[in-house]
């Protein structure tokens, strides 16, 4: 990609997160996730950083009081319209300058829902796993982009493994929260609760999914996620969410 087009992209994303960003602790964390994505994609650091400064510095020197620019500065999010939660998003992502349009079609559930068939053969999906032990009600929350059969019995694998030979195999410290649990807890997986959350084949769409269901699980002290393991959702969203 052109450098004038790389530099286009950074611009576009910091001018709106300028424009939509009500606070500035909001538009700091928006700087900085707009940074890591940035160089997540193979942008140079100090390119990001210098496009971010120079764009910052010309709106803060640019007038931005005609009605035209204040259209042009309202974020869109466009959503499926969901009946008892439609008007409550909407409300909410107007006190952050963002307007809500609802569009027709399928359903969040429907969206979200997959085909029928063997769940343990999709690839490309979110997934939820409880542990079997009676007394434990500990879950996670995963992503794959391979057969979910491979990536479950690769999280068995994993917490069998011996850290005191040095096997060249994985660290005790890059384990997934499930892994990690089974081998502490001495516990096995319920593969009966293998449940798929969503079907994604992209990987960018489907790491922010994994993040959706993990923001929204309803009591997040039974989760084995370890906090380093999904991509952070910035505070503005989770008041939507």
């Amino acid at each position: 990609m052109a450098p004038n087009i790389k530099a286009s992209v950074i611009s576009g994303l910091t001018r709106r997160a300028k424009l939509v960003c009500t606070k500035n602790e909001y538009l700091a964390e928006e700087i900085q996730y707009i940074k890591k994505t940035m160089m997540l994609n193979g942008y140079p650091k100090t390119f990001v950083e210098k496009e971010i400064k120079k764009t910052l510095k010309n709106m803060e020197s640019t007038p931005h009081n005609s009605s035209k620019e204040k259209t042009e500065g309202i974020a869109k999010l466009f959503l499926p319209y969901e009946g008892g939660y439609g008007e409550k998003i909407k409300r909410i992502a107007k006190k952050h300058g963002i307007d809500v349009v609802f569009t027709r079609g399928q359903n969040l559930k429907q969206k979200l829902a997959t085909s029928k068939g063997n769940k343990l053969d999709k690839q490309g999906v979110v997934y939820s796993i409880k542990c079997k032990n009676k007394r434990c009600k500990m879950e996670y929350i995963g992503q794959t982009g391979r057969q979910l059969k491979c990536r479950v019995k690769e999280h068995e694998a994993d917490s069998k493994l011996d850290f005191r030979k040095k096997s060249g195999k994985k660290k005790k410290d890059k384990l997934s929260g499930l892994s990690y649990h089974l081998k502490k807890k001495k516990h096995q997986i319920d593969w009966n609760s293998i449940k798929i959350l969503a079907k994604e084949n992209n990987y960018w769409k489907r790491i922010s999914k994994e993040a959706y269901f993990i923001t929204k699980h309803s009591d997040k002290s039974l989760l084995m996620n370890q906090k380093n393991e999904c991509l952070t959702i910035s505070s503005i969203w989770k008041t939507i969410l």
